[in-house]
């Protein structure tokens, strides 16, 4: 997945490809997310990563992460009874092997998140 066209080919230009993100604007959300909010979530970890896999495969996993986030933010928008009740079930399993304090770190995440990638709502979810 290349996000804004394929570098492969020449020019760069990512006509025919079926690839969400190749139709897509290179300055638009997913480009966003990966830039600025998977160093957040990933902190030094992505940099071991790509130490450890290659600057290429550390980029693949980072783009699956955001891909993952954005899916889950179009879930929580479209259906937020639903993933209110994961995010209750996925906390409940959490803590099994973790404290209430070890899950602050959620809330800490979020607000890094908001700073970092300052949004506000324009329009309904459901509008076009």
């Amino acid at each position: 997945m290349k996000h804004g066209g394929n570098s492969s080919r020449p020019g760069g230009g990512n006509d025919g490809c079926p690839c969400p993100d190749c139709r897509l604007p290179p300055d638009g959300p997913p480009a966003q997310l990966r830039e600025k909010a998977v160093p957040v979530w990933c902190g030094t970890y992505y940099a071991q990563l790509a130490e450890e896999m290659g600057h290429d495969a550390a980029e693949e996993c980072a783009q699956a992460f955001a891909y993952g986030f954005e899916k889950g933010i179009t879930m929580a928008m479209l259906r937020p009874e639903w993933a209110q009740g994961l995010y209750v079930k996925l906390r409940a399993h959490y803590l099994l092997t973790h404290t209430p304090a070890d899950l602050a770190v959620w809330e800490e995440e979020a607000e890094e998140i908001c700073r970092t990638i300052p949004l506000t709502a324009t329009a309904s979810p459901h509008e076009s």
